[in-house]
């Protein structure tokens, strides 16, 4: 299926390329979305078609090799980042192996390990992370709190396609009663079905009392405005309900309205960098003996 938006939606009018994506997307639909951009950019570097990468290598591998070398130069050259550079050499090799064929040389990157765009990057100070809050809707504050107090990814609250994520029932320590909600259990417990864990296997966390704080009036307030709330509910409702196409909130759609309301605070940073907040909270916790180890 083409995705809405991609400019190299086309190429999977190639029946090889739309049956590799296929193969791909059973895996992991966001690497799938992800590689057919790769995939055209290849194409876009090199002056070619998927088809033309595949015939070029059976041609002459070493002459299709030395291509890969000389667009890593340029690459390099334009000051692309070393993890950009080896995710195109990834896909590629994907998209070959598919086709059977198999690159005989390792095509070297400078600086594989190294990370430009975040190495300088910090993880927001209590001040900072307060001041976030405070400038914040409930409903994306309860998002961020979900990443800052409880260490969860994006994909976990709402997945790509807004077509699975965190419910009511994921916490089942909540309980909802005469539109009032109370937790029996503070931290509270926070289940993370398979298909929202990245490793595929159900896990759970936690949720500190201030982030209960913050969930309990949020929904309280959707209990004012008249929706009614069941366990299969969304945690994370839409800002307009009635004009929203997906059950769930999209992935994209999360984190950037953290990053605006981010940046509206002053704080430049990436929403991932939330996630990086509360791991040293743990460890800081674990330095004070209050948990055995930093990740529980």
């Amino acid at each position: 299926m083409a995705q809405k938006g991609n400019k190299y939606s086309i190429l999977q009018k190639d029946e090889d390329v739309a049956r590799w994506l296929r193969g791909v997307r059973r895996g992991s639909p966001i690497t799938a979305e992800v590689s057919l951009r790769r995939l055209g950019k290849l194409c876009e570097l090199l002056s070619t078609t998927p088809k033309g990468l595949v015939k070029s290598a059976k041609k002459d591998l070493k002459k299709f090799q030395d291509s890969l070398d000389d667009m890593v130069t340029k690459l390099e050259s334009e000051n692309k980042s070393p993890g950009y550079i080896l995710d195109l050499l990834k896909t590629l090799r994907s998209w070959l192996r598919y086709n059977n064929i198999q690159l005989m040389r390792k095509i070297q990157v400078s600086n594989p390990n190294a990370t430009p765009t975040i190495e300088n990057e910090q993880i927001p100070t209590q001040t900072e992370l307060a001041k976030i809050l405070r400038t914040t809707p409930s409903r994306i504050r309860v998002a961020i709190v979900l990443m800052a107090f409880a260490d969860l990814r994006p994909e976990s609250i709402g997945n790509h396609d807004g077509t699975d994520g965190l419910t009511l029932k994921d916490l089942p320590e909540m309980k909802i009663q005469d539109n009032e909600v109370t937790f029996e259990k503070i931290p509270t417990m926070v289940s993370i079905r398979s298909p929202l864990s990245k490793t595929r296997i159900k896990y759970f966390t936690f949720l500190s009392r201030e982030g209960c704080s913050y969930l309990r009036e949020y929904l309280e307030e959707r209990m004012r405005n008249g929706e009614k709330l069941s366990p299969e509910t969304p945690l994370i409702g839409h800002d307009r309900p009635g004009a929203a196409e997906k059950k769930f909130a999209m992935t994209r759609k999360i984190t950037h309205f953290i990053r605006k309301y981010m940046r509206a605070a002053g704080v430049y940073k990436r929403p991932y960098v939330l996630r990086a907040y509360a791991e040293t909270q743990l460890i800081i916790a674990e330095s004070k003996n209050k948990i055995s180890h930093p990740y529980l």
